[in-house]
């Protein structure tokens, strides 16, 4: 539900400083690149709040630049047909005193289902017209509660991913394009 969604995001802008700023950056990316009609925005949140709940092996960015960068490496090397990510959102902001520095884990048993779902879909629609990119919650096993059927498009979730590619390069290069006012 909307709420429950809006809440948890509140509570990782309360828990990590620079979340709600590398936020805005990934929503401005896809918003340059003219994607905000494909993704809503609390796809792009669950999306970044992945970054900041399960790094995998990283500790929680601390500056909006660092999120924003590891968010871009993160969709470049998606491999958005075999994997779903899973984000411990409602785990993460459910406990009374979360320890910042102690990473949520997603429930054993309902991750075993998300996993299984994501691959019955996979065996059915082998097209990806149902469902391409998958990010779930302990709300959402399917990943499906903030997407129409179909949202993004395989199209648009293969640009999301060379796009992402090409600026992680040119972040990495040190060049960026020069903006004229």
């Amino acid at each position: 539900s909307a709420p429950r969604h809006h809440a948890a995001i509140s509570t990782l802008h309360h828990l990590y400083p620079s979340f709600a700023s590398a936020c805005r950056l990934l929503k401005r990316w896809f918003s340059s690149h003219m994607l905000s009609s494909h993704l809503p925005v609390e796809f792009i949140e669950l999306f970044m709040a992945s970054i900041y709940v399960s790094p995998e092996s990283f500790e929680a960015p601390s500056s909006a630049h660092t999120g924003f960068a590891r968010a871009l490496q993160r969709l470049a090397k998606w491999n958005w047909r075999d994997t779903p990510i899973l984000v411990p959102l409602y785990t993460l902001t459910s406990g009374t005193n979360m320890e910042v520095s102690k990473r949520p884990t997603f429930p054993e048993a309902p991750q075993a289902r998300a996993i299984k779902a994501f691959q019955d879909t996979r065996k059915v629609d082998r097209e990806y017209l149902k469902q391409t990119m998958v990010i779930g919650t302990e709300e959402d096993l399917l990943g499906k509660a903030w997407l129409r059927d179909g949202q993004p498009s395989k199209l648009i979730a293969s640009r999301v991913v060379m796009l992402a590619a090409a600026a992680l390069q040119m972040l990495s290069a040190g060049t960026a394009p020069i903006e004229v006012s």
